[in-house]
């Protein structure tokens, strides 16, 4: 049975996207042609990919009438052979093949939830019982109490033994000898025989993310190293400092250089070297897009590199990373690698620049690349951390940046997130882009609080957060600024809000009240009633609370989001109202639930003066005043804008744009109507035993929050400096020495100096 696959040719790769090598790999970027190989005919999308003895590119795939097959290419571009696998109940999740040609597959079951998967041994037939977890589709999970399944099948496609592991698998890979190493992230690397019975844990497999192997090695992926083994002595060889990333795939070639796929595109790092070369980037592939994850890694030997994605909503993770979240399991595309001849330095460089990273960043830059192929487009991500408690960049990225912009460079586009925008401005560094706004459809308070004192617009947000004070409706509905929270109407025993150090109060309360601390010129005033207004009632929520826990309980982090014990506490009764910070939709369905359910109520953090709706802009766009590019830099904020791009990340941010908010809130509301009032979905263990059902917010709660958006219309940039003015110079008057009116002055008599630089 042989099947012909179909090519087709979709762009030529241009520029680096930076991510997690960013500032120690080496440029060798080189153009590649992006080539789909497009499922056979019969058979459902590809399941999983390897290498076989040969080099040559191994998949296994479902056909729609039968069982799963392997289909080899000898050729990558060429016509097959496919060779039908001993029947399995289970789905393939991931393939590997020894050097003798044996393959090491892992299963999973089709069925739903499993809680525990078959066994077979010599003597009889498998056996297995699985668990389904509530009515409707099931999305299968592992956890680190759940058996694995893992098979052994001949070259010839016979499943020759079968046995199981009580982890967790994050990797597998088929050993010379019949012997299979598996990677489980709760305990590091462990080989079995061919029975499936453990003979050894590999050494260096410590908080171990990711692994490859050949014939004689074995790479193993740590957070922040690669360290390569010798599979026959056990000696370390090397160690490589380079942060893979967990979502990264990695392959052996046949040259025995190590090949790395994420989403920054396509490292490699030769037998003797130690550092890795960045030899083909993501920006305008299908790797680059953050719909997709990378699944498998093939590099041929003919130079041609396979890459299997798999597609799902991206999101953001450490190192910049993208993790895949949601999609269906059969949802594959297998691309083909082939390296051109030429270089790229014949084509404009269109320049972006960023502190950190971003999913809808990244799309954008790839949709952008795909409409350009004239341009080299160049997404400079200036830190490669993306550290979700970071609260300050890196001060040596925004010194360069600094330099660099007030010297006439700096990108075409500037991403403003965390930079000193404000001085940008005063300096003539960014252009107004105020023509562009209506045609954006950007949210109409978000449009109004996107310009300056002058009326005009130098930066357009693509996605914004915003804080929340959710408890019971009887209770909220009397909160209308900052004072009315100690003074609201509580019952016997209870407290307002739970228990923060002074610092944290602060950090909870300032943004939503920043615009009321600054005169008409723009400039912090903190010399005023309003402002020791806003210190009293702090130092009032502070002094008679029942407990304060010590900052490092938190490591001061938690930067006035809902902790665990925070949530508890709102759900026993313990206090009437709790903060949550809202980045996505998918997070109201714990406010909602812990305040009250259908008796709960969300309202947008209050201010001190009640006046003004607060947000913190993301994702801020702006147009370097000296590009010379200006109509393709606008051209690329409004792409940044598009419904495409501000759909594209429903994790860690919210669109601007008011068609695309529409979408999400359409599919919260279907999925709140689809529930029913039977919409448990989860539910949360309490102290004594009891249990707190998770359920989706109503048609009503979304609606309000809805609404909520369209009121959002103070910006909040928060200045870390004045920040810090405010945290030191109040803490004499939280242990009740001094009075606000003299922690103010101090505030602002250090606040004249910085404004003053």
């Amino acid at each position: 049975m042989k099947k012909t696959a179909v090519l087709i040719v979709v762009v030529l790769l241009l520029q680096p996207l930076c991510g997690a090598y960013a500032m120690e790999a080496q440029d060798a970027r080189q153009p590649y042609a992006e080539m789909l190989l497009a499922p056979l005919a019969g058979f459902e999308p590809y399941a999983a990919i390897d290498s076989g003895p040969d080099g040559t590119l191994v998949a296994v795939a479902k056909a729609v009438d039968g069982g799963y097959c392997l289909i080899r290419w000898q050729e990558p571009a060429g016509e097959p052979d496919i060779i039908p696998l001993s029947e399995l109940e289970e789905e393939i999740d991931a393939i590997s093949i020894a050097p003798d040609g044996q393959m090491l597959v892992s299963l999973r079951d089709a069925s739903g939830l499993p809680i525990a998967s078959g066994v077979r041994r010599d003597d009889g037939p498998a056996t297995s019982t699985t668990q389904r977890v509530g009515d409707g589709p099931q999305q299968p999970m592992r956890g680190p109490l759940m058996e694995t399944t893992l098979c052994w099948f001949s070259a010839a496609g016979e499943e020759t033994a079968r046995f199981s592991v009580q982890s967790m698998v994050l990797r597998i890979a088929a050993l010379p000898g019949g012997e299979a190493a598996v990677l489980n992230p709760m305990s590091g690397i462990q080989v079995y025989d061919g029975t499936g019975k453990e003979s050894r844990q590999l050494g260096g497999a410590d908080q171990a993310i990711g692994m490859a192997v050949s014939a004689e090695h074995l790479f193993v992926f740590g957070l922040d190293t690669i360290v390569e083994w010798s599979l026959e002595t056990g000696e370390k060889l090397r160690t490589i400092d380079a942060q893979a990333g967990s979502a990264a795939r990695a392959a052996v070639g046949p040259d025995g250089s190590l090949y790395i796929a994420g989403t920054q595109g396509i490292y490699r790092i030769g037998k003797d070297e130690r550092e890795p070369s960045h030899i083909m980037s993501a920006v305008g592939t299908l790797i680059g897009d953050p719909g997709n994850a990378v699944q498998g890694l093939v590099v041929c030997p003919d130079g041609r590199i396979a890459v299997l994605l798999s597609e799902g909503m991206g999101m953001m993770g450490g190192g910049g990373m993208a993790y895949q979240i949601g999609g269906a399991r059969g949802e594959t595309q297998l691309v083909l690698y082939n390296r051109l001849d030429g270089t790229l330095s014949d084509r404009m460089s269109f320049v972006i620049t960023a502190l950190n990273d971003s999913v809808r960043l990244r799309k954008a830059a790839t949709n952008f690349q795909r409409a350009h192929p004239e341009l080299s487009v160049d997404l400079r991500v200036q830190s490669p951390s993306n550290n979700f408690f970071q609260e300050t960049p890196d001060d040596d990225y925004i010194r360069a940046l600094n330099t660099d912009l007030l010297a006439g460079g700096g990108g075409d586009v500037i991403i403003l997130d965390r930079l000193p925008m404000r001085r940008y401005i005063e300096r003539g560094i960014l252009a107004d882009i105020s023509h562009l706004l209506p045609d954006l459809g950007i949210l109409p308070g978000i449009a109004e609080g996107s310009a300056v004192a002058d009326d005009r617009v130098y930066a357009i947000p693509a996605q914004f957060s915003f804080q929340m004070l959710w408890g019971r409706q009887a209770v909220l509905e009397g909160i209308h600024t900052l004072e009315d929270i100690p003074y609201a109407a509580l019952l016997s025993e209870q407290r307002p809000m739970y228990g923060r150090t002074p610092e944290e109060w602060i950090r909870l309360t300032y943004p939503a009240s920043e615009s009321s601390f600054r005169n008409d010129k723009g400039l912090v005033d903190f010399e005023s009633p309003t402002f020791e207004a806003y210190l009293e009632v702090l130092k009032k929520l502070y002094t008679e609370q029942d407990d304060a826990p010590p900052s490092e309980m938190f490591g001061g982090m938690r930067r006035g989001g809902a902790m665990a014990e925070e949530m508890l506490a709102m759900a026993g009764g313990a206090v009437a109202m709790y903060s949550a910070e809202i980045q996505s939709l998918m997070q109201l369905n714990f406010s909602y639930s812990v305040a009250g359910a259908e008796e709960s109520l969300g309202i947008v953090f209050p201010s001190i003066t009640g006046e003004g709706y607060a947000y913190a802009p993301q994702l801020l766009a702006g147009v370097n005043a000296q590009s010379v590019q200006r109509d393709n830099a606008e051209e690329f904020i409004r792409m940044l804008l598009s419904d495409d791009v501000q759909g594209s990340e429903q994790m860690n941010g919210l669109p601007t744009t008011a068609s695309a908010l529409d979408i999400l809130f359409a599919e919260a509301i279907e999925r709140s109507e689809n529930a029913e009032g039977a919409n448990l979905f989860a539910a949360m263990r309490m102290t004594g035993g009891a249990t707190l059902t998770i359920s989706e917010p109503d048609v009503d709660t979304l609606a309000s929050l809805r609404k909520s958006c369209d009121a959002l219309n103070t910006p909040v940039y928060v200045d870390e400096t004045l920040m810090g003015f405010i945290i030191e110079e109040t803490g004499r008057y939280f242990e009740g020495i001094g009075t606000a009116e003299d922690a103010a002055r101090a505030i602002q008599q250090r606040a004249w100096f910085y404004q003053n630089e």
